[in-house]
């Protein structure tokens, strides 16, 4: 996909999901941000319940391809909160949407989560830097392009969540899950939306044990991987 950030609000416009959620679409539909079945359901099914969840009670380091809408960085700041575990949330996004944009988005709402402590300080913190919004979430927001990226070591869950491989097959391939795996601690876990086979089978090459779970509504399959 050429995604250029230049014409991005001439190109994404809001759609509401039909779990009254919203999502962004891209030229009219060729490819979404979250699920049409369920931005928030999307996120907390295979983000929070499947790879965060597990780390409950013990410091996590989670590394995000696609910060985006901001959306699982939302939930798993409210998942650290919660229950008093402590996340150091990493983020990768090649094309940062403008805040006249997330301004119009209203996850936090449906959640029953302050705006401005738990959405607007992810969109307004810099980039490049880690900022600690509260003593159980930490947040560094990298601009850049994972092709070209090498992620620090120690991290314990990675939220894959690249635009669809169809798409942007670059992001998907095996020379990305090598260093995502070299990166990663020992019994860390990569979980993502996708379930295509050929996603499988780079996950399998570069070391990872992978496992097929039940999806989201409108999915019949998302992928847990192993290290």
């Amino acid at each position: 996909m050429d995604f250029s950030s230049d014409h991005l609000q001439q190109r994404v416009h809001l759609v509401q999901t039909s779990d009254g959620s919203q999502t962004l679409s891209v030229d009219g539909g060729v490819e979404h941000y979250h699920s049409t079945n369920g931005a928030i359901a999307e996120a907390l099914h295979v983000y929070i319940n499947a790879g965060l969840a597990p780390f409950l009670g013990r410091e996590v380091n989670v590394f995000e391809v696609g910060f985006g809408t901001g959306l699982n960085a939302m939930l798993t700041y409210q998942f650290a909160v919660c229950n008093g575990t402590k996340v150091n949330y990493t983020s990768i996004e090649r094309y940062p949407l403008p805040l006249e944009l997330t301004a119009k988005l209203t996850y936090h709402e449906q959640v029953g989560l302050d705006r401005e402590k738990y959405f607007n300080a992810l969109h307004s913190a810099p980039w490049s830097y880690k900022v600690e919004l509260d003593s159980y979430f930490s947040l560094q927001k990298i601009e850049g392009n994972l092709v070209e990226y090498s992620p620090s070591s120690g991290i314990d869950v990675v939220f894959f969540d690249a635009f669809a491989p169809d798409l942007q097959p670059q992001l998907w391939a095996l020379s990305i899950f090598e260093k995502i795996y070299k990166a990663m601690n020992e019994g860390g876990v990569l979980v993502t939306y996708s379930s295509k086979g050929f996603v499988k089978n780079n996950l399998r090459e570069s070391g990872f044990n992978v496992k097929r779970l039940p999806g989201p509504k409108g999915k019949r399959h998302m992928i847990l991987a192993q290290k």
